[in-house]
């Protein structure tokens, strides 16, 4: 929204850039004419702010019902508007507008009052200003302090800022001891785009370890955009070379294509805000789908399984002792039913627990659970990290069958949760940096709360077994944890090409009078994934909408574009161009933008989703299973549907253009 409303400016000061001249040749002050655009930009903004509140407020009831039928059932959630956040929303728009007014305006009010008046470009001489070194050493200093900050704290944000700061700095200041500002710039956007693409392992390697959390999307998104425009816009002379070399595939249509690259190329501040508008909103968009994608087919795969098919759980209190004997009962096929395995929990609630050794902790509560032998030794396990002292899985799974006290824990409470509810427990003694770790020793509160059991910590259960949440040990002494009354947990190995649905349908046609419930966990963890996936859709939505405002945009600068240029589409006309030629300059113009920024946000966000999924946080080797898999038939979707609406925004002026006559247009003023 900030880019095209400095767009827009920037296009209507060129469009009245003689009678601006004008103003000021009789006496207007610079002063006064930022004024003017800053009273014209406010009246916009005060409007406008009255039209985005109420499609706020319709947002706000979109918004209540989708997240509604997603979560309703736990987090009862419903629309609410009050006259307070009205006026500061509205407040908050109008102010972010009102002062990007104010800075786009004092940019245009800087100009030649001689060459405004005779509508001729600028000269720029090619002298050294000290306002320019200022700049370069205020880029340095800034950067630098980030920098450094960032290095002793360990801040992503302040080491990424600062690291992409100083390279402007660098540029302006090689620029001022006259080297050239295209090489200068296109090394500062290749510098920028290398940092932010670095694979992460990589990074590390070279840079250290940094933490960072949502704010670093916002982060590099930016900078990535800043990095592939000016990669474009500096060297748009060698997309004209190419254009002419490859001249002959063309034809008829040479003309009309080289006036299309060359006038962007040559309007560079205006071409490179127009691509880094697409590029952004592209690059949202084809990085959220491929991460949802990819994270969804990660949590679903069969490794999340754990080698169990049904879930059955009884009511607290109320164990089914026969429940093998009635599984065997039901309506199934022969060898329907592999393995049954037991959980038993305190009731499904979280027990109270308290690190002691090797160092103290402090306490908090998780969910535990007793695991019967059948449990154990089938259960597919995988372990991210072990104790020392157990060289594989497996010697973690045989020591956790034996009659010890030992126990495994999810990731969830080594390292707490980044997209959910805090966890209460979070253990001391494990580094995301090792792979082992000293056993750790907990004091579980029995369920009686009088005393307490002692259990070790040797496993820590690998995310991508994210069916497995809680604590689960299989001592003989779990009697007192979990209580008179608990909740037992049945869980089914269904046999070979058996559907985990119907069986689950089947016994629980069996069991229901008992009150147990029986769920296929595919089915359960794809219910619990649509949740998840579902706000990152609604992500992708509010990016949506900032495309069609993009695309809008597209037909508010075409039509602005038709204004300004209209004596360079009489002279045209008059050199000999046929109409067709002069709508196809405007409608060629508008695709060749679009699609810079559609290809660069394309490649940059997929680029960085890839690095993202791989990296050590999202699983990698050792996490989530996570498989880089683009969703093509969504990112071409999207892709082939903005260059073809961005097309037919443009259109429409372009005829315009057309249908001017040589004659008026060269008397236009």
């Amino acid at each position: 929204g900030i880019l095209l409303i400095v767009l827009i400016f920037t296009m209507l000061a060129a469009e009245r850039r003689p009678e601006m001249g004008m103003a000021r040749a009789v006496g207007q002050r610079r002063l006064q004419l930022i004024q003017q655009f800053i009273s014209e930009g406010a009246g916009y903004a005060l409007l406008a702010g009255v039209v985005g509140v109420v499609i706020g407020i319709a947002a706000t009831w979109i918004l209540a019902a989708v997240l509604g039928s997603l979560i309703g059932d736990a987090f009862p959630i419903h629309a609410h508007v009050s006259g307070r956040s009205l006026i500061a929303a509205y407040a908050l728009g109008v102010t972010i507008t009102f002062f990007t007014v104010v800075i786009a305006s004092w940019r245009i009010s800087r100009l030649n009052i001689v060459a405004a008046v005779r509508d001729i470009p600028d000269e720029h001489a090619a002298k050294r200003r000290i306002r320019t070194l200022v700049w370069a050493v205020i880029l340095l200093l800034i950067g630098g302090l980030l920098l450094l900050t960032g290095i002793s704290s360990g801040n992503a944000f302040a080491f990424y800022t600062g690291i992409s700061l100083v390279p402007f700095g660098v540029a302006i200041l090689l620029v001022w001891f006259g080297i050239s500002s295209r090489l200068a710039f296109s090394l500062v956007g290749l510098w920028l785009l290398v940092i932010w693409l670095l694979p992460d392992n990589v990074f590390s390697r070279i840079f250290g370890e940094y933490d960072g959390g949502i704010e670093m999307f916002f982060l590099s998104g930016i900078f990535l955009v800043i990095g592939t425009t000016l990669l474009i816009v500096q060297n748009t002379t060698t997309l004209l070379w190419i254009v002419t070399k490859f001249g002959s595939l063309f034809k008829n249509q040479l003309g009309a294509i080289k006036l299309a690259v060359a006038y962007p190329g040559n309007a560079r501040g205006r071409t490179g805000l127009a691509i880094a508008m697409f590029s952004l909103i592209i690059f949202s968009l084809v990085m959220i789908a491929t991460i949802s994608q990819n994270l969804t087919a990660a949590f679903l795969n069969d490794d999340a399984l754990a080698g169990w098919n049904v879930t059955a759980q009884t009511n607290p209190g109320q164990p089914v002792d026969d429940f093998t004997d009635r599984v065997a009962s039901a309506d199934l096929p022969t060898d329907s039913i592999a393995q049954i395995g037991t959980l038993t929990s305190n009731s499904g609630l979280a027990v109270s627990m308290q690190q002691t050794a090797p160092v103290q902790g402090e306490p908090g509560s998780y969910t535990f659970y007793a695991a019967d032998q059948t449990f154990v030794e089938t259960t597919n396990w995988k372990f991210s990290f072990r104790a020392n002292g157990y060289d594989s899985d497996q010697a973690v799974v045989d020591a956790l069958a034996s009659n010890q006290n030992f126990a495994v824990v999810d990731e969830i409470a080594a390292f707490g949760n980044d997209f959910g509810p805090p966890s209460s427990l979070e253990l001391q003694g494990i580094s995301r940096g090792d792979k082992t770790f000293d056993p750790i020793t907990m004091q579980v509160t029995n369920a009686d709360g009088n005393g307490t059991t002692e259990v070790t910590v040797i496993g820590v259960i690998d995310p991508s077994r994210s069916f497995l949440f809680g604590m689960y040990a299989a001592g003989p002494d779990l009697s007192a944890v979990v209580g008179e009354n608990p909740t037992q947990t049945y869980f089914i190995k269904t046999g070979s090409g058996a559907d985990s649905v119907e069986v689950a349908r089947s016994i629980e046609a069996t069991v229901i009078k008992d009150g147990v419930r029986v769920r296929s966990i595919q089915a359960a963890l794809e219910d619990a994934q649509s949740t998840s996936s579902g706000f990152l859709y609604m992500i992708q939505g509010f990016m949506g909408l900032g495309l069609i405002v993009g695309l809008a945009a597209v037909g508010v600068i075409s039509f602005r574009s038709v204004v300004e240029r209209r004596q360079q589409i009489g002279m045209m006309r008059a050199l000999g161009f046929q109409k067709n030629m002069v709508s196809s300059v405007f409608l060629i113009e508008t695709a060749y933008i679009v699609i810079l920024g559609v290809i660069a946000g394309t490649a940059t966000g997929l680029a960085l989703a890839r690095n993202l999924l791989l990296s050590d946080d999202a699983g990698g080797s050792d996490g989530l299973k996570v498989e880089f898999a683009p969703p093509w038939p969504l990112i071409i979707m999207i892709l082939v549907g903005t260059v073809v609406i961005a097309l037919l925004t443009a259109w429409i002026p372009s005829r315009q253009a057309s249908n001017i006559s040589p004659a008026d247009a060269l008397r236009y003023e």
